[in-house]
């Protein structure tokens, strides 16, 4: 018999381990790949405002109607009143290292809340005192819930699709008067339905229902994350349920992103 552990001589050899600027390059392509998949608004920006990244739902929120927006590779405020505010405040967390919290947008339907959150990188090992810096933008999301994800989750609790709909309109803020009144049903349908909600989820009141779906992890649903093979099993998409047809999954149209 061989010795236990076999003699090097017969070890397998080591696989080669990445230099510096491999493995610089393989973590920022993961880093890069796990911001895509964030349900909120983050971008990675430098002095002048220049955006170094920016993942997939800023794209997609910024090509849209907010208070901020992507003008080549630069961040801009579109309101003249927000202009300063934004640019002192990351020149803030630049060169001074301050965090902050930024209302931008002046109207309710409009406004939205930047977090702003200095970051330093050591550049090189030989030159401990060198550091780049850049700063951290997290913009606040218009909703509370994000559409696919709170599907997702009723086909996971076995909820139907009117549950899931009533689920949706609690979120929304709307009481079980205005609920009924949008879906054109009873009040006494509504109250079943938001009873068998609670005892599906285990929620013990309508506050509690809207927590557990506000406490849902902020991860993209299927359709509006990377790329994904069709045998990947992430828990978002579960086996179409019996309000679904076989082979039929809700919108299978893929989400268009800002270039």
């Amino acid at each position: 018999m061989l010795p236990y552990p076999p003699p090097a001589a017969f070890m397998p050899p080591a696989p080669p381990k990445p230099s510096g600027a491999a493995l610089d390059s393989l973590f920022s392509g993961w880093l890069a790949a796990i911001l895509d998949e964030i349900d909120y608004p983050m971008l990675l920006v430098g002095g002048e405002l220049d955006v170094l990244h920016a993942n997939r739902t800023a794209l997609t929120t910024l090509a849209g109607p907010r208070p901020l927006q992507l003008v080549g590779q630069r961040l801009r405020a579109r309101a003249p009143q927000d202009v300063a505010p934004l640019s002192e405040s990351v020149d803030d967390a630049l060169q001074r290292g301050l965090r902050r919290l930024l209302l931008l947008g002046r109207d309710d339907d409009d406004a939205v809340w930047l977090a702003i959150v200095p970051l330093r990188r050591q550049l090189s090992a030989a030159a401990p005192d060198a550091h780049g810096r850049a700063a951290l933008l997290v913009l606040a999301k218009r909703r509370m819930w994000q559409p696919l994800s709170v599907q997702s989750f009723g086909r996971r609790l076995r909820l139907t699709g009117a549950e899931t709909a009533v689920l949706e309109a609690l979120c929304d803020g709307l009481l079980p008067h205005e609920v009924a009144q949008r879906n054109g049903v009873a009040m006494s349908t509504v109250r079943t339905q938001i009873n068998a909600l609670r005892s599906k989820m285990g929620a013990q009141n309508i506050c509690d229902l809207v927590r557990r779906v506000a406490l849902l992890p902020p991860i993209l649903g299927a359709l509006g994350g990377g790329s994904r093979s069709k045998n990947d099993d992430d828990g978002m998409t579960p086996p179409p349920q019996a309000d679904t047809p076989p082979g039929v999954t809700p919108s299978e149209q893929p989400i268009a992103l800002a270039a």
